[in-house]
């Protein structure tokens, strides 16, 4: 038995493909039996033959894996399935998600532990479901079980909002004149890496990587720039170089006219309030013995934007409403948020210092398809209103 847990979290898709299907082959060949642990639909449509779907520490749908992609009898199930992106429709809605977050388990809701969320609630469900079979092995843990017929299915997620028209894009692009505003100006952008051959530490011999190699693109205000690619071809390396967190080897990087790569400390600082960061790890990149609230003051206070502490709480009060995140959660420290909550955060501190562009680095990659549909709406939603410019790795 091998048990998998997330194996190809934060991967690229050739990746996954390429380990999924060593697992796959591996299994067959040794009679091993797996058990996958993941977020990401499309690897149990591809690889598994049976479903267990879990909601707040129940299984609330077991089926093979043909019958619950086809045919969900679960509310929670039909959901995510709704929440997934899809290519041929990517730019006509919004994306559908589940409203709400899941419940705490410190002190589990009585009846059905999705009722809060659920578009399909009645009154009977205050009493807890048990699992049981709907149709030939497809359990479902719901009241309403046997009425999830298509048009049911359709109905509990409808898409009630379409994207932002291009007309609304277009005018986020105008400067003076009528003409396109660039705010990035990457020209020629180069980053190398000496590394040491061979195992003896006093080694003299080195080797030099190319992470960047020559990367020139613009991006225009209130626009998004997609850098895509495979795990390891300097993706995370652009974003840190132009936001010099590592210095690049060469190149220049312009950002609303000022060539970054040549700033000194005064000019990178100015400029870092106006060019902010969401990193790809929501839990990493928060400070574990600060509080949400201390977090988000933090730059703030370094930079001087409030003049008292009961208005840098007003002011983190304010960016946490605009991320969708209760008040409260500033008393909270990270471990004790879920992964699309710690992500908001980590908007929200991007948000504190009123920035023009944004580099947001897979910033919803390690989180489940609900959440990352609640993530990209809110993007959008702050770009439309706020003007802002995305590089979205």
């Amino acid at each position: 038995l091998l048990i998998a847990d997330e194996p190809t979290t934060a991967l690229d898709v050739t990746i996954q493909a390429q380990i999924l299907e060593l697992m796959k082959r591996l299994s067959r060949e040794l009679d091993i039996a797996m058990i996958v642990i993941t977020h990401n639909l499309g690897i149990v449509a591809r690889y598994a033959d049976s479903v267990n779907v879990m909601y707040a520490a129940e299984i609330v749908e077991q089926a093979d894996a043909v019958s619950l992609f086809s045919a969900p009898r679960h509310p929670y199930t039909s959901g995510l399935l709704r929440a997934v992106p899809r290519l041929d429709r990517a730019r006509e809605d919004r994306l559908a998600t589940i409203d709400g977050l899941p419940p705490e388990m410190i002190n589990p809701p009585t009846g059905c532990r999705f009722k809060e969320r659920c578009p399909a609630a009645q009154e009977i469900c205050a009493t807890s479901p048990t699992l049981d079979e709907v149709s030939a092995e497809h359990w479902s843990r719901c009241h309403r079980a046997h009425e999830m017929t298509v048009s049911f299915r359709e109905d509990l997620y409808p898409v009630s909002q379409s994207v932002a028209g291009s007309a609304d894009a277009t005018n986020n692009t105008q400067g003076n004149g009528g003409e396109a505003s660039i705010v990035l100006d990457v020209q020629n952008l180069t980053k190398h890496f000496k590394v040491q051959l061979g195992k003896n530490p006093f080694s003299m011999k080195s080797a030099t990587v190319k992470a960047v190699d020559g990367l020139s693109f613009t991006l225009n205000a209130g626009q998004t720039l997609g850098l895509v690619g495979e795990s390891g071809c300097g993706k995370t390396t652009v974003g840190r170089s132009i936001l010099r967190l590592i210095d690049p080897t060469s190149g220049d990087v312009h950002f609303q006219g000022e060539n970054i790569a040549r700033s000194n400390k005064k000019s990178l600082d100015a400029m870092r309030r106006r060019m902010q960061v969401i990193f790809q790890d929501p839990f990493a990149s928060l400070n574990p013995r600060m509080t949400v609230g201390q977090i988000i003051a933090e730059p703030l206070q370094v930079y001087k934007l409030v003049d008292s502490k009961l208005a840098a709480r007003k002011r983190v009060g304010e960016l946490l409403s605009n991320v969708g995140l209760v008040t409260g959660t500033a008393e909270r420290y990270p471990h004790q948020l879920s992964g699309g909550q710690r992500q908001r955060v980590g908007i929200a501190r991007s948000l504190a210092m009123e920035p023009t562009t944004i580099i947001c680095d897979e910033p919803v990659s390690a989180l489940d398809v609900s959440v990352q549909a609640q993530i990209i709406n809110l993007l959008e939603e702050l770009q439309h209103e706020f003007g802002l410019s995305y590089v979205f790795i």
